[in-house]
C-alpha cells in the first residue's frame, strides 16, 4: 500500500466491473459539471479521446488507455489492467472491490436488462438459458475481473504486488453501509454527491447447485478478494485520515 504523498493534483480509480463504479463516476463528474452532468458523459463516451474539459478547465477522461497516458487529468477512470497504465505518483489511485459472485450475478442481471449493450454483442444471436450458461460464455478476464485488473496473467503474486502500489482500497459493501461519507471525508471534498446509478430491476432466485457452479467459477477472483479483505483494516484507519486533492 502507497501512501508516502498526502497531496494530490488527480484522481484515478481502477474500475472493476459491476463494483458500484459507474456510481462514483458520476458523483465526481456531477463534481465538475454540476447539472450538466448527464451530458457530460454523454460526451465523454461519444468522443474519440473520451476527454472533456469542465468550465473550470477540470479535465474528466473514461476508458480511453492512451487519453489516459498521455493527458493530464483531473479525474479519470478505465477498466484496464495495472500494467497497461502510466500514472504518476501526483495521482491518487483507489480501487472498489465487490464479492465475487455478488458481482458476476450482477454481471449477468444487466444483459438481462439491457442485451443491446456493446459488452455483450457478441451474445446477440444465441439463445441463453440460464446464468450458468451465460457465465460459461465469458472470457476469464471479466469472471475474474478484480484479479485481471492487477494482474493480465491473473497471477496472483504478481497482482498483490501491484494492488499495494495503490492509496487507497474500498469495498461495496462498506461504501454501501456508509453512504459514502466515509470516503467525502477522507477526500475532504464535501461537494461529493452518491447516487445508486443504474440500479438492476432484475430479481434473480437462483438454486443451491447454480450458487455453488458460480462460486467455483469465481475461484481464482475469490483468493484474490480475500487478500484484499485482510487489507481492509489497513485502509479503514487510512479513511480516518485526511488527503488534500489539488485539483
Amino acid at each position: 500500500m502507497s501512501n508516502k504523498r498526502t497531496i494530490y493534483n488527480s484522481i484515478y480509480y481502477f474500475h472493476i466491473l459491476k463494483a458500484g463504479g459507474t456510481s462514483i463516476n458520476f458523483a465526481f463528474i456531477r463534481f465538475f459539471f454540476n447539472k450538466k452532468y448527464k451530458e457530460a458523459y454523454a460526451k465523454i463516451s461519444s468522443s474519440v479521446l473520451n476527454r472533456i474539459v469542465s468550465p473550470k478547465k477540470k479535465v474528466v477522461i473514461g476508458w480511453n488507455r492512451f487519453s489516459i497516458n498521455h493527458f493530464n487529468f483531473s479525474y479519470a477512470w478505465s477498466h484496464q489492467p495495472y500494467k497497461n497504465l502510466n500514472l504518476k505518483s501526483s495521482t491518487f489511485k483507489f480501487v472498489i472491490f465487490r464479492d465475487p459472485s455478488e458481482r458476476i450475478i450482477s454481471y449477468y442481471k444487466e444483459f438481462l436488462q439491457n442485451k443491446k449493450h456493446p459488452a455483450f454483442k457478441k451474445f446477440k444471436n444465441k439463445n441463453i438459458k440460464g446464468i450458468i450458461e451465460f457465465i460459461n460464455l465469458l472470457p476469464k478476464s471479466i469472471i475474474c475481473n478484480q484479479l485481471y485488473i492487477f494482474s493480465k496473467k491473473f497471477n496472483l503474486d504478481e497482482a498483490k504486488k501491484n494492488l499495494n502500489n495503490l492509496n487507497l482500497i474500498l469495498f461495496q459493501k462498506d461504501l454501501k453501509k456508509n453512504k459514502y461519507s466515509d470516503f467525502k471525508k477522507f477526500l475532504n471534498i464535501s461537494k461529493l454527491k452518491f447516487k445508486h446509478e443504474r440500479k438492476s430491476k432484475i430479481s434473480l432466485n437462483l438454486n443451491k447447485k447454480e450458487k455453488e457452479q458460480i462460486r467455483k467459477k469465481v475461484k481464482l477472483d475469490k483468493k484474490f478478494y480475500d487478500y484484499a479483505l485482510s487489507l481492509s483494516r489497513k485502509h479503514k484507519d487510512i479513511l480516518r485520515t485526511k488527503i488534500k486533492i489539488i485539483f
